[in-house]
Formats: structure tokens, sequence, C-alpha cells
């Protein structure tokens, strides 16, 4: 073979083969119910995000942490098991601020997970409030699936109340997949990376007062499949001129789960298994309530998925 010829297939070959290493992230990326995302923060000196391309390496060898306690985290648990769910009945799916009364709901289906609202007490001046934040149009927190170069832009707009007063909260968010390659992290050496920018514009404003307060948000969320918690998050956020950075990691190997005494693998059957076209699922719940059913295939893309009673 000419050594020209074979010069340009083998760099053929290999620009394949590169692009073929892409990570791609499914919904078999999302938490079960009562699984903890759990997240400790680094020190944000000389942390910087890094480039963006195919077959990069992040180095943050030297990350540091600030302290084993200092952590943040959300349960993620079925919206019916919250205290507000008449306030959004179209969520399906909620997440718990650990040590915390608030909740962000949300629903999923066709591989879209949408934040749909808000609601949680918080503490001011040694009164307590509840703070509800309803989306009029949902914000799309994610679409699976998700890999180097895909791209969602959604809009989005809520509103609140503050001491009887209506706000409205107007934004934009943008997501890509703008990098995948090994990461380095503390000991730890991970290569089936891929890194998801995301840029979120968006601004509070009440009307008939000169008042919009615009917030701009930049996140870098290094992540892989099969590991639900992002290794490493990297982010910007600037509001009324003031900038803040924040950092934080997780290399566990394992994600935190919280046993749920109800459910039991024994209690559920399918027949016929393995089934072709249609099967017959049998499940003995320990108690009356709203559940939801959702099958999802092997390449963990959901396939079907109803409200059913129990």
């Amino acid at each position: 073979m000419n050594k020209s010829i074979f010069t340009i297939l083998f760099s053929i070959f290999a620009a394949l083969t590169a692009f073929a290493q892409a990570p791609t992230i499914t919904s078999a990326n999302m938490f079960n119910m009562y699984e903890v995302d759990k997240q400790y923060t680094a020190d944000t000196t000389g942390v910087a995000p890094g480039v963006s391309g195919a077959n990069v390496t992040w180095d943050f060898s030297s990350l540091q942490a600030t302290s084993p306690e200092d952590s943040i985290g959300s349960k993620y648990v079925h919206s019916w098991e919250t205290p507000y769910p008449n306030d959004f009945p179209t969520a399906n799916y909620a997440t718990q601020s650990l040590g915390s009364q608030s909740f962000a709901y949300m629903t999923y289906s066709g591989g879209i997970l949408s934040i749909v609202g808000v609601e949680g007490q918080q503490v001011y001046g040694g009164q307590t409030y509840t703070i509800k934040q309803v989306f009029d149009k949902p914000e799309v927190a994610f679409v699976f699936p998700f890999t180097y170069n895909t791209s969602n832009t959604s809009n989005f707009h809520a509103s609140y109340d503050v001491a009887g007063t209506t706000v409205y909260l107007i934004g934009t968010q943008t997501l890509k997949g703008d990098g995948y390659g090994t990461l380095k992290i503390m000991g730890h050496t991970y290569t089936n990376v891929l890194r998801i920018h995301n840029i979120t514009n968006e601004y509070d404003s009440i009307p008939g007062y000169p008042m919009n307060i615009p917030t701009s948000q930049e996140s870098w969320a290094y992540t892989m499949p099969g590991k639900k918690e992002s290794i490493l998050t990297i982010s910007l956020t600037t509001s009324q001129g003031q900038g803040s950075k924040s950092v934080t990691y997780n290399t566990n190997s394992k994600t935190s789960g919280i046993d749920y005494p109800s459910l039991s693998t024994s209690e559920l059957s399918v027949f016929p298994n393995p089934a072709r076209e249609s099967c017959t699922l049998n499940y003995i719940a320990q108690k009356d309530g709203k559940a939801t059913l959702h099958i999802i295939n092997q390449l963990g893309q959901e396939i079907y998925s109803r409200n059913i009673q129990v």
C-alpha cells in the first residue's frame, strides 16, 4: 500500500476511534428514589475549568478539600411524600435539600427532566416563612441522552411571593457537552469523563418598580456513565456586579443510598420473564398510596411511564 494512502486511512481510523470513545450520559445516571447526591466543598484558589475538546486531560490533582464536614446534598423522593404535592400536581419527582425543609419538584418524561416548582421553609429575622416558586414555563434541567457536542437551550419563567409582593423570574439555560477525556483529581484518575458546560442567565423583576436583578451562572460539571454524582463541579455566579466561585467534588465509588423498608425485590414478580411483546407485573405494596412505574431498557432509555394507585 502506498505510504501516503496508509497514513490517510490511519488518520481517519484514529479520528473515528476518538469520536466513538466520547461517553454518553443516559437516564441510567438518574438517581433512584431515596438515593442521596452528596457533594463536598473544595478550596477555589487557582481552580479553573481548563480547555474544551476531545480527548482532553484535566488535571486537578492539587485540589484541596476545605473540610470533610463541609458538604451539601439532596435526597431524591416521590413528590407525593413531600409536604407540598398538591401545589405541583404534574410533578412525579422531587429532591429535598439535606438538613432543610426545601423541596424542588420535577417532571420526568421521554428523557426530559424539568423543574416545575420549588417550595420550602426559610427563616428570616427569627420568623419562619414558606416560600413557593411556581414555574408556568418549566426549566429544562437535563435531556437524555447527552454526549460530546450535544447542546440544549431552554427558556423558563416562574413567579414567587416576597412579603405579599409577586416577583417574576425569567431566564435562559444552555447545556453543552463541551469536552471529554481524562480527569485527575485527589489521587483518582477517571478516563471516561464528559464535561457539561451550563450557562444560565436570569433576572428577577417586580412590575411597577424600577427593579431588575440580573444573575448569571456558569458551571462546568465533570461526569461519567455509571457514576451518578458529578465528580467535580466548578461554578461561577455573578449578581448585581458581585461574583463568587464554588468548587465541589465527589470521588466516592458508590452513590449514597437510604433504605426504604416498604420496598423489597421479593415482592415484585414479572411473568413471563424474559418477555417479548407483553408481560404482567405483580407488586405487593406495604401501604396504600401513589406510585410511578418506570420501565427502562438496556440503553438506559425510558420506554414506559405511568402513575398508579397502590
